[in-house]
């Protein structure tokens, strides 16, 4: 597949017009409201910038340098998944509509229960029309899929951007132990998936750096187990038009009253 050159999306959120681009900076569309660059390595001159952190894998390792740096424990669990669980996985770049909204109505079902948003269609459908939207699965051969991942992918390099699955949703626990192996094994396929086609860096979406919150402490762990490298990354934002600029100040305002 050819590499989708990095540019810039824009979509519709709440009558305002966002334009984003990833990893880097891109031209920006005509008739925008709010400019973002997200994840890049370095802060640009006239745009509100958030520091953050994330975890990412170096691709241009070897295939068995980069195995070998997931924990011996995630490593069994990889080839439990794949062998005795009988799972397999599959990736779609510039899936079907019929498989977004398959991954959509299992992610909003995910996120009812964990009290998250439910996934942003137009940013994905804006992300799938320039070829940057990958979606993979991991199922057992006549199931239903266990668990979704979606990416951004731009640049030679891919983003986690949603996960899902039926954990949550499973009450026995051989299930959610077997989702356990499943959502493993679909990161390492995912990591192989990537490398395989050219990518340079394969980010994890995220890191918390903080130490009170039990749960996201619980998901640095998780990720910690691919043995990725935890960087520094900003987040940056600029309006571009009066609708832009209240839209942002609405915005901060209600998260700051809540």
């Amino acid at each position: 597949m050819r590499e989708v050159a990095n540019r810039m999306i824009s979509y519709r959120k709440f009558l305002v017009e966002v334009g984003e681009a990833y990893f880097t900076e891109a031209p920006m569309p005509p008739r925008v409201d709010i400019v973002r660059y997200l994840w890049l390595a370095h802060q640009p001159a006239g745009f509100y910038t958030e520091p953050f952190h994330t975890i990412v894998i170096d691709l241009s390792q070897p295939e068995d340098v980069l195995f070998n740096r997931i924990k011996s424990d995630t490593r069994y669990e990889i080839g439990r998944a794949r062998g005795k669980d009988g799972v397999a996985c599959n990736a779609w770049f510039r899936p079907s509509q019929e498989v977004v909204d398959r991954f959509c109505a299992l992610y909003d079902n995910f996120a009812k229960l964990k009290n998250l948003r439910a996934v942003n269609r137009a940013r994905l459908k804006a992300l799938n029309e320039v070829g940057a939207l990958v979606l993979t699965c991991a199922r057992r051969q006549g199931e239903e899929p266990l668990v979704w991942h979606a990416y951004i992918s731009m640049a030679q390099q891919a983003r986690l951007l949603y996960s899902a699955s039926l954990f949550r949703q499973a009450t026995d626990a051989s299930v959610r132990n077997a989702i356990g192996r499943a959502n493993r094994y679909l990161h390492w396929f995912d990591i192989m998936e990537f490398k395989s086609r050219g990518f340079a860096v394969l980010d994890l979406g995220g890191w918390y750096v903080g130490q009170t919150d039990r749960e996201r402490l619980a998901i640095n762990a998780f990720k910690q187990e691919f043995g990725g490298d935890v960087v520094q990354r900003f987040n940056c934002e600029r309006a571009v038009s009066l609708k832009g600029q209240l839209a942002i100040w609405l915005r901060d305002l209600i998260l700051k009253w809540r």
